[in-house]
């Protein structure tokens, strides 16, 4: 019995990290020259864009890209411009 509760407590654990490691949260955007790099609270690298930083949200980063401000979300997908 304590096996099977044990096997289904990892696979719990194993789904919400997964799941968990898909959306990660910007903690970090730096102007590094022209680009802008963005990462994660963890430290790691999640996408970079060149322009100049205007701001960052946990679920969002704003470029400004010549005359236009751009945001992107943590992934790095294009989600509008002003």
């Amino acid at each position: 019995m304590r096996f099977g509760l044990l096997v289904v407590l990892s696979l719990a654990l194993w789904v919400t990290s997964s799941s968990q490691a898909s959306e990660r949260l910007i903690a970090t955007a730096k102007q590094d020259s022209s680009q802008v790099r963005v990462y994660d609270e963890k430290g790691n690298f999640l996408f970079s864009k060149s322009g100049e930083l205007v701001g960052y949200t946990s679920t969002t980063v704003t470029i400004k890209d010549g005359s236009q401000n751009r945001t992107y979300d943590n992934k790095g997908n294009f989600k509008f411009s002003k």
